[in-house]
C-alpha cells in the first residue's frame, strides 16, 4: 500500500502538500514539531530528536513515499543565527535519510530545495546553472543537496530533488511580500520598499506546487 509522509506539514507550502494529496485519496501522514494547520494522521516529532527516538525511527519505516519540505526558510533570520539553519536544515536532513536508509519500503523520496542555492545569476536560469549560494540559508539547502545525493550514492536512496521559486497565496504569513502588498493595496498598512527596489523575484502559487509536488510524485 502507498503510504505518503510530508515533512513540515504544518509549513505554509507543507499543507497545501498534505491538502492537495489527501483530495487525491492518497494515504497521507504529515510530520512537524509545530501543530498548528494539521489534517489527518499527523506525527508531532522533531527531526533533531531521530537519532536517538528509536519508535520514531520505527515508524518512518512503513513509508513508501516522503516529500521533505521541514527546514528553517527565512534569509534574513539565517543571516543572524546561521546556527539555527545547520542544526534544523542540515542535521535534521541527515538523520531523516539515515533512518530512510533501511526503510524496506521506499520507493521515492522528494527533497525539497531552493532556487537560492542559485545566488544572484543571469536569467534566464535553468538547472544546469552553477549554485552560489549568498545566505546561510541557501548554504544549508545546498548541504541538504549533497547529503541527499551521497545518501543516493551510499543507499540508494531513491532521490529527486526540487528547486522551488518564491510561492505565494492562501495562508501565507502576513509580513511576506504578496501578502504585505495586498494589505497595501486595501489601505491596511503602509508598503515599506526594501533596498532599491530593483531586485527581481520569480512566483509560483501554492496550488501550483502543491499539483506538482502531490499525486504525480507519488504515482510517478
Amino acid at each position: 500500500m502507498t503510504r505518503v509522509l510530508v515533512t513540515g506539514s504544518a509549513g505554509f507550502i507543507g499543507r497545501h502538500v498534505v491538502a492537495r494529496l489527501q483530495s487525491d485519496g492518497l494515504n497521507v501522514t504529515g510530520l512537524d514539531r509545530r501543530t498548528g494547520h494539521i489534517s489527518g494522521d499527523f506525527i508531532h516529532k522533531d527531526l533533531l530528536d531521530l537519532r536517538t527516538d528509536f519508535q520514531f525511527q520505527t515508524q518512518l519505516k512503513s513509508f513508501t513515499h516522503v516529500i521533505h519540505l521541514a527546514a528553517e526558510a527565512y534569509v534574513p533570520t539565517s543571516v543572524t543565527h546561521p546556527d539555527r539553519y545547520v542544526q534544523n536544515n542540515v542535521i535534521g536532513t541527515t538523520n531523516l535519510i539515515e533512518a530512510l536508509a533501511v526503510a524496506p519500503h521506499l520507493r521515492r523520496f522528494l527533497l525539497v530545495s531552493s532556487c537560492e542555492v542559485y545566488g544572484t545569476t543571469p536569467v534566464p536560469v535553468d538547472e544546469s546553472a552553477s549554485p552560489r549560494p549568498a545566505s546561510p540559508y541557501a548554504a544549508s539547502k545546498l548541504s541538504q543537496e549533497a547529503f541527499c545525493q551521497a545518501a543516493a550514492q551510499c543507499y540508494g536512496l531513491p532521490l529527486v530533488t526540487a528547486r522551488l521559486f518564491n510561492n505565494y497565496g492562501p495562508g501565507q504569513q502576513p509580513d511576506r511580500l504578496i501578502p504585505a502588498l495586498i494589505r497595501a493595496c486595501t489601505g491596511e498598512t503602509d508598503f515599506c520598499m526594501t533596498s532599491d527596489g530593483s531586485q527581481t523575484r520569480d512566483w509560483v502559487h501554492v496550488q501550483d506546487t502543491a499539483d506538482r509536488l502531490g499525486a504525480p510524485f507519488v504515482r510517478g
